[in-house]
């Protein structure tokens, strides 16, 4: 019956014979495609993207040479007391330390007096300079104490001694040159 030329299974046997082959189809695949569908791709959080961990490996050794490097980059001194910040920098001009010490209110805090005393000094020197600040009445307001100090050759720093009500904060400060 197959062999008949009006049948329904008759088949030529000048045409071509298609025959489906799974096997043969993957293999022609390219290899991530085969591996993606057979379940064998590779483990970790990049999954072979070198550019993801080259930017993750470029940031970390930029934020670990900011850490190492940012105390010696830093030149002024921070230090609270009593819900106040205070901030000592020092910067040498000509043969004169000009130092200011701004003071910032944190929080509030009852039962201080409305100024505070500073004394100014140089790490080469023993002369300090004894100076009455008053302190900010609003929360998050800022005043800046000023003077200066007789330069002297071998200085490196400014001290200061901070004292509000019965607290004293001392801050060291490196002197930036021009």
């Amino acid at each position: 019956m197959k062999d008949q030329l009006g049948s329904e299974d008759y088949r030529d046997p000048n045409l071509y014979d298609y025959h489906y082959n799974r096997e043969d189809r993957l293999s022609k695949l390219d290899p991530n495609m085969r591996a993606r569908l057979s379940g064998d791709l590779p483990k970790g959080f990049f999954r072979k993207n070198r550019a993801l961990g080259i930017i993750l490996a470029d940031i970390l050794l930029i934020a670990l040479v900011g850490f190492v490097f940012l105390p010696v980059i830093r030149t002024g001194a921070n230090g609270r007391l009593e819900g106040y910040s205070f901030a000592l920098r020092g910067f040498s001009y000509g043969s004169k330390a000009l130092v200011s010490l701004k003071v910032i209110k944190d929080r509030d805090q009852s039962g201080l007096p409305p100024d505070y005393t500073a004394s100014f000094g140089l790490s080469s020197s023993d002369r300090t300079v004894e100076m009455q600040g008053a302190l900010p009445k609003e929360l998050k307001a800022s005043m800046t104490l000023r003077t200066s100090l007789p330069l002297e050759r071998r200085t490196t720093a400014v001290v200061c001694t901070v004292t509000l009500g019965k607290g004293h904060l001392k801050l060291k400060a490196k002197l930036q040159t021009e």
